[in-house]
């Protein structure tokens, strides 16, 4: 597959060959064999919201677009793995496009996109779940309005009304799952994305 690569052009095919080396992707991932049939982007929650489209980001990669590590599309991916079920040809759209955030990150570009993983790290480590960040809230706020946010804000309140327990896992669970993070490097890891991200 990369012999095939290193016989064309060799800046038009950079990001490409960096996307098929990259350790997250599969060797028999399809992106050679994508016919940009749209299929992908036809189930994506991201692409009905928004200019996001899978498909786009694929043809963009395969044709060498130099500046797709730069591009703020990129980070509209839910990463909820629909292009990757629909694709026929046996690609992953959602693999590459986790790729490019990795190296985009990597390369120093949309260093503010990375501050929502991190917080949503940071309370993995501390209360077991994820919690959004507070420029998330705001964005979401915007989106979504005031009574969203009263509904976020009072949800304690909510839950107790509907006779349902607090969604905060117990303090031993909460140790658990720190001392399982710690281990596998995941703690480490958001210290040195934080790191990188400064």
């Amino acid at each position: 597959m990369v012999d095939f690569l290193e016989k064309t052009n060799s800046k038009k095919t950079k990001i490409l060959k960096e996307v098929l080396e990259a350790d997250r992707t599969p060797k028999d991932i399809g992106l050679l064999k994508c016919i940009q049939c749209g299929l992908c982007s036809s189930g994506c929650p991201a692409a009905r919201y928004s200019d996001f489209s899978p498909r786009k980001i694929m043809n963009a990669v395969l044709q060498g677009y130099p500046n797709i590590l730069q591009d703020q599309l990129i980070w509209n991916c839910f990463s909820c793995y629909t292009c990757h079920m629909r694709c026929p040809r046996g690609n992953s759209p959602i693999t590459v496009i986790q790729v490019l955030k990795q190296k985009s990150i990597e390369e120093g570009y949309n260093k503010d996109q990375i501050q929502d993983f991190l917080a949503y790290g940071d309370s993995f480590i501390e209360l077991g779940a994820g919690s959004y960040s507070k420029e998330m809230v705001e964005s979401l706020y915007e989106d979504w309005g005031e009574e969203w946010l009263e509904i976020r804000l009072n949800n304690e309140n909510v839950r107790k009304q509907l006779g349902l327990e607090s969604p905060l896992l117990p303090i031993k669970a909460r140790t658990e799952i720190r001392i399982i993070l710690e281990q596998t490097g995941f703690v480490e890891r958001l210290k040195k994305l934080r790191n990188n991200s400064k």
